[in-house]
């Protein structure tokens, strides 16, 4: 069931029970989590109503591996390897829910192949 579906779910309500992402998972505070879910609910607003939710939960999860190497970074700069490699793993699987997102988000369109796969080439005129 989509967003549109279920008028009644918001979008952080969403991403919090598919993916338990949270303004702490992101290292935000509530307000700059607000923001930023403002601001991707904007930057799908041009797709198909059917395309959005994915486009959502695309550009959520790639905040999240974003995130997520900053943190493994972090440990790895500190030597912690062990923490790193844990954090590596979710990373994995963060990933994976992304791939999907991005596949559902793309929908039949993606499968036609590149928009124009024999570019005319012509000179510019620079000389």
């Amino acid at each position: 069931m989509t967003l549109a579906e279920q008028p009644d779910l918001t979008a952080a309500e969403l991403l919090e029970a598919h993916y338990g992402l949270t303004a702490d998972a992101l290292g935000l505070t509530a307000e700059g989590y607000a923001q930023r879910l403002t601001l991707w609910e904007r930057a799908v607003e041009a797709r198909p109503v059917e395309r959005r939710e994915a486009g959502l939960r695309a550009l959520a999860l790639r905040a999240w591996v974003t995130r997520l190497v900053a943190q493994a970074d972090k440990f790895r700069a500190e030597g912690e390897i062990t923490v790193e490699r844990d954090i590596l793993g979710r990373i994995e699987v963060v990933r994976s829910w992304l791939a999907a997102a991005e596949a559902e988000g793309a929908g039949p369109a993606a499968a036609t192949g590149p928009a124009n796969p024999s570019p005319e080439l012509v000179p510019w005129g620079i000389g």
